[in-house]
């Protein structure tokens, strides 16, 4: 319904809708007249839950390591964007710098997707209480909807495969499980692949380094030093799960020969190596998720909040 519509099934004049749908607090319009028109905006989507007028725009908010030329968050935001779109919204995409943000002012935004953990604490803070929805990001305690890989099942699933391919030491290499305050993913992969030992009867064998971004050299180091102690022992591994892409690269251009399996699909043309399985995230898909979760947020403040995690897919022979 158009709000020429919603005048006609109402009972008022357009000029009316149009007055408080500018201003639900005006005081132009009765107090009668007023709660009809609206009950009739908000069944119709021109106003939110709490009443006032919709931007019909999310944000979308990473930080400043996380550019849009990043494939991961191209492809979320290409996601994002199909799913509102489908219920008129626009997307505006902002890079968070430790200030506030642009997209608050004057409230341009009916709620935000954040891909951001400094971002995420920064809301937290803030007075500008709107949905959220993270996307491939947490904070311990924060009750929120959550959009994740499923770390669990693909560190299962790339277990079994390895298994299957003849491979009967496997190793896992990755930061320490409280590395970030703002992921859960390199915590629940090691997990998954130490249950994945205990319930297979395998001696887990692992280790942790820094992240190696930029492949800095002491995480070279770090990375051969560990290999090397690896390969000492009686029974070296004959293949090594790494926490994400980066690790794998790292391992697979240190020891080409050995079967490297990277815990996710996070590339980069400065990387030398090339891992022999990879999990992929569908990073478009969860882009959609987290839009669908933002927009029953938007339209029911008060739902339960959930997780989602997404199906990831094993590449490689």
């Amino acid at each position: 319904m158009n709000q020429r519509d919603i005048a006609k099934a109402v009972g008022v004049s357009q000029v009316a809708v149009s007055l408080v749908l500018r201003s639900p607090q005006t005081t132009r319009v009765s107090a009668a007249k007023k709660a009809k028109i609206i009950a009739a905006l908000r069944e119709n989507g021109f106003l939110n839950s709490a009443g006032t007028k919709r931007s019909w725009a999310a944000g979308f908010i990473t930080d400043e390591f996380q550019s849009r030329n990043d494939t991961f968050i191209h492809d979320a935001v290409c996601g994002a964007e199909e799913e509102l779109n489908k219920s008129y919204y626009n997307v505006i995409f902002e890079v968070f710098r430790n200030k506030e943000l642009n997209i608050f002012k004057n409230r341009q935004v009916d709620g935000v997707i954040v891909r951001s953990g400094k971002a995420l604490e920064y809301l937290l803070k803030a007075e500008h209480q709107l949905p959220v929805v993270l996307l491939n990001c947490a904070l311990p305690g924060v009750n929120a909807d959550t959009v994740m890989p499923d770390n669990r099942g693909g560190i299962l699933t790339l277990c079994q495969r390895l298994i299957q391919k003849g491979f009967r030491r496997i190793a896992f290499l990755g930061a320490s499980p409280a590395y970030s305050p703002y992921s859960c993913n390199y915590s629940e992969r090691l997990s998954a692949y130490l249950e994945y030992c205990v319930n297979s009867d395998i001696t887990p064998l692992w280790a942790n380094i820094p992240l190696p971004v930029e492949n800095a050299p002491e995480n070279i180091a770090a990375a051969a030093g560990i290999i090397s102690q690896w390969e000492s022992d009686p029974h070296p591994p004959d293949a090594v799960i790494t926490a994400n892409y980066l690790y794998g690269a790292l391992l697979a251009h240190l020891r080409p020969t050995l079967a490297v399996a990277a815990g996710d699909n996070k590339k980069s043309e400065d990387l030398p190596g090339v891992p022999r399985f990879v999990l992929e995230q569908d990073s478009r898909t969860m882009g959609a998720f987290a839009a669908e979760l933002l927009l029953q947020r938007i339209a029911n403040p008060e739902r339960k909040h959930v997780r989602l995690d997404c199906e990831v897919s094993l590449q490689g022979q």
